[in-house]
């Protein structure tokens, strides 16, 4: 067998034709061909699970990515309810404020019907009312009439009582 296995001497002529030289050789045998196929078989199942258990990782990465995109969205969407909320309490606020809440119901205008606000002194909304004890009447300041505004503002200048034209309406005429 060592005679079909080792190739016969050569002689050398000086220049070698190969650069590897056979000196013997081995004989695998049917138990160790499928030793060796078996551990082939096995380092490529284990790249195969090994690559099965990235693309899960990477499955499990993009599935929590997207969850915690969902937790911004979420985030976003309750920061721009509250925003709104704020906006809208704000505007209500406002209104109040610059309405006010009502006064007592004496404070009538008896020109144009409307009542007064607690905070229209604040507004700069001008109220005066009629002198005369018996009378109760208020009156805006852009309510009144000219002459009404003039004897108002001589009432006021002398530190005299203002009275309505319902209540003395011969101040208001004219001679």
């Amino acid at each position: 067998m060592a005679q079909v296995l080792v190739p016969p001497p050569q002689k050398t002529t000086g220049k070698l034709k190969s650069s590897r030289i056979v000196t013997e050789g081995r004989v695998i045998s049917g138990d160790e061909m499928l030793k060796k196929l078996e551990e082939k078989e096995e380092v490529m199942r284990r790249q195969m699970e090994e690559k099965e258990e990235r693309l899960r990782l990477k499955e499990q990465r993009k599935q929590q990515k997207e969850k915690e995109e969902e937790k911004v969205e979420k985030k976003k969407r309750r920061e721009e309810e509250k925003k709104k909320k704020e906006q809208e309490l704000k505007e209500e606020r406002m209104k109040k404020a610059v309405g006010g809440r009502l006064a007592h119901k004496r404070f009538t205008c008896a020109v144009c019907g409307e009542r007064g606000r607690v905070n229209d002194e604040v507004n700069e909304v001008m109220w005066y009312g009629c002198d005369d004890g018996m009378c109760g009447r208020w009156y805006h300041e852009e309510c009144l009439g000219q002459s009404e505004n003039e004897y108002l503002k001589e009432s006021e200048s002398d530190g005299m009582p203002w009275y309505c034209v319902v209540c003395k309406l011969w101040l208001y005429e004219e001679e």
